[in-house]
């Protein structure tokens, strides 16, 4: 594996957003709409995080050797972690609670569900660094409550959430899109997906040349780079 330094990343931020299980899942990095919905400001002290990846071994032994002669790893558990801070959000209260109906515009009024029933949706969480935006895409989530409501004072409301990731009915529980922020994810590039090309392969853009997708406005630049150096021989 070569190394490489743009693949090293430093978030700056990102959004979280849901859609019913079984929604078109996105293959590109633009701004997904309906059905999904970004659940809200989150947490940057406990941002969101992949968790419940460490996999337990247990070596199995031969009477007649000191050392193992397999090793049995236990599944895998991931859990997507975060927490919400829009106390007043209808959405934010149905994640925690498991359910329930908010009515009324000026006055809100929220009604808890007597028995709570957990959040399936697809799940997409979108990283920001600098000039790459990173997106992963979960199929299929559940959500629950993660802890407490503290009501303290100088401090944000959060309501922690954790999201057990579920085997979906076809495909992958996890997939990766990696391409440029801004210009070109909002024009709809296709991106990577994981695992990344090999060095000098797809995806490169040799020295000199534009990248393909770039904007028109890119290549006049380049353009009137090259006459203004004709032009000063």
């Amino acid at each position: 594996m070569p190394i490489e330094t743009k693949d090293v990343v430093v978030p700056s931020g990102g959004d979280v957003y849901q859609a019913p299980v079984g929604t078109a899942l996105p293959a590109d990095l633009i701004t997904p709409i309906a059905p999904w919905v970004n659940i809200g400001f989150l947490s940057d002290e406990n941002p969101p995080a992949v968790t419940g990846m460490q996999r337990e071994a247990t070596d199995l032994f031969a009477w007649n050797v000191d050392t193992a002669l397999r090793s049995a790893l236990a599944p895998a558990a991931p859990v997507l972690t975060m927490e919400l801070l829009q106390l007043e959000s209808a959405l934010s209260m149905q994640l925690y609670f498991g359910g329930g109906t908010q009515t009324g515009t000026t006055t809100l009024s929220y009604d808890a569900p007597s028995i709570a029933t957990p959040v399936e949706a697809a799940t997409l969480i979108d990283v920001i660094d600098s000039g790459r935006k990173i997106r992963m895409i979960f199929p299929r989530t559940v959500t629950r409550a993660n802890g407490d409501i503290t009501l303290g004072r100088g401090a944000f409301v959060t309501m922690p959430l954790a999201m057990s990731v579920l085997a979906p009915s076809t495909g992958t529980w996890l997939r990766v899109l990696t391409a440029p922020n801004a210009a070109l994810a909002t024009e709809g590039v296709t991106p990577n997906t994981l695992p990344f090309p090999d060095e000098g392969t797809e995806g490169e853009v040799p020295e000199g040349e534009v990248p393909e997708g770039e904007t028109e406005a890119v290549e006049t630049d380049v353009a009137r780079s090259g006459r203004a150096r004709g032009a000063a021989r």
